[in-house]
């Protein structure tokens, strides 16, 4: 038993991690508006906003390459990470691996800026003006061709008469710069790959690191992730644990009951409901129940919405009737059809048989005998139920007003907020994994059996 839970926690162990470096990979780069578009709605002048920009860059770890090592190529820096907006270190990778020369494309690219620069902190000036923005379209092309003619674009508008003799000689080294990667071909290093090492500094170990000390990060409103993680699972754990049992309990029984009665009407009957709860979406069933149950112009028997989930059951009881219901008709049609089907089986075999021979009652047969088969299955489905549950929180907490870790992971999910993100997609992958590795020790304990089964290298 020692080696088999060993086994257990080893793989659940490498589960999280891979979930947390999958989860890591998908939230990392968030809409580069994120920052930006803060920093300009705080700041109008350029200055404060870049320094806006950093701060908030280097708070939220941008500044840091993603994970341990990256595969590049020799046209590519090992730098490249710290290239900011996004869309600039896209079109400055397009151009190292285009030249295979990254020398060139930094030379061209700081003596761009250099100009930008002269021309920010000039006098204003419409020629200033447009010469600016003929600089800003040719640093943001991609292609080689559009490359070429806004660089003659800028060299036209940089020998402007209103354009002075210091610019227009700034201007024309960056053009040369420009003719320079243009005109630079070295495309073997593109095809040579290499690994790049960025060890402990990385993004995601700084990040895997803080959450197993307990700090999960900060909200972009600068609230503790973790704190309001368990707020909004406080709110919403009730619900989902009464409709996880409603469904286990109820749907043990009907499947029970329909094995039990194989071929009646009863079985008939129970198995097209069940097929048909299973059919209907949860979004279309907490919309139908509302609008037939809970409309003040009409059926008004369940009044919706929590202002504190948590209160006892007791005082709000209409409150809890139609999103149990809708948690759970799900649950409750998988759990039938399954426990149906493990039970049906274990009723037609020779051990059942035998305890009928000896004089035990149906009662006995069924619960002690064949529903022990049935208890795999279960522990699994229990299992896969709870990420399901959580997952249809979001539709099911908006439909009632349920301030729960739901509505939490859409405001989340609209706002980018990676953090919040992250830490939820942690805990429901931490507690899924506990689920599994629950249900694992139950299979040994109903059937010691599993846990003396060879695996591949000892078969």
């Amino acid at each position: 038993m020692g080696k088999f839970l060993r086994k257990r926690l080893i793989s659940l162990l490498i589960t999280l991690l891979l979930v947390s470096l999958v989860g890591f990979a998908l939230t990392a780069y968030p809409p580069e508006t994120l920052a930006f578009d803060k920093c300009h709605n705080e700041f109008g002048d350029n200055q404060n906003e870049q320094k806006c920009i950093d701060k908030l860059v280097a708070e939220l770890g941008f500044d840091r390459p993603l994970f341990y090592f990256e595969i590049a190529s020799l046209a590519e820096p090992d730098t490249l990470y710290k290239v900011y907006p996004f869309s600039l270190r896209k079109v400055l990778r397009r151009h190292a691996l285009r030249s295979g020369n990254w020398e060139a494309v930094q030379q061209w690219h700081l003596s761009l800026s250099a100009a930008r620069q002269a021309l920010r902190t000039s006098e204003p000036n419409p020629a200033y003006q447009t010469l600016l923005g003929a600089i800003q379209t040719w640093e943001s092309s991609l292609h080689a061709q559009d490359f070429e003619a806004y660089r003659l674009r800028v060299i036209e508008l940089s020998h402007g008469p209103d354009i002075p003799n210091s610019l227009s000689s700034l201007m024309a080294n960056t053009c040369e710069q420009g003719k320079v990667l243009l005109n630079t071909r070295q495309g073997w290093r593109t095809y040579v790959p290499r690994i790049i090492w960025h060890g402990t500094s990385c993004r995601y170990h700084q990040w895997i690191s803080r959450m197993a000390k307990g700090d999960w990060g900060t909200t972009l409103n600068h609230l503790p992730v973790r704190s309001e993680i368990m707020r909004m699972v406080g709110n919403s754990a009730p619900v989902v644990c009464l409709g996880l049992l409603i469904a286990v309990v109820l749907g043990t029984w009907l499947g029970v009951a329909s094995a039990r009665r194989a071929g009646s009407a009863f079985d008939r009957i129970s198995t097209a409901g069940v097929f048909a709860l299973d059919a209907v979406p949860v979004f279309w069933a907490g919309i139908l129940l509302l609008v037939l149950l809970a409309n003040p112009k009409g059926l008004h028997i369940f009044p919706i919405g929590f202002d504190n989930i948590r209160t006892h059951p007791g005082e709000n009881i209409l409150r809890w009737v139609l999103p149990l219901v809708v948690y759970s008709y799900g649950g409750i049609a998988i759990v039938t059809r399954l426990i149906r089907l493990q039970v049906l089986e274990a009723l037609n075999q020779d051990f059942v048989r035998t305890a009928r021979a000896k004089g035990l009652s149906t009662q006995a047969v069924v619960w002690k005998h064949a529903f022990r088969q049935a208890w795999v299955t279960l522990a699994t489905i229990v299992a896969g139920l709870i990420p399901a549950l959580v997952g249809g929180s979001i539709i099911i907490e908006h439909l009632f007003t349920i301030h729960g870790i739901g509505e939490g992971l859409e405001k989340a999910s609209a706002n980018a907020d990676t953090s919040f993100l992250l830490a939820s997609l942690t805990l429901t992958a931490f507690l899924t994994a506990v689920g599994y590795l629950v249900a694992d020790l139950l299979y040994v304990m109903v059937d010691p059996r599993i846990r003396l089964l060879p695996t591949r290298n000892e078969a």
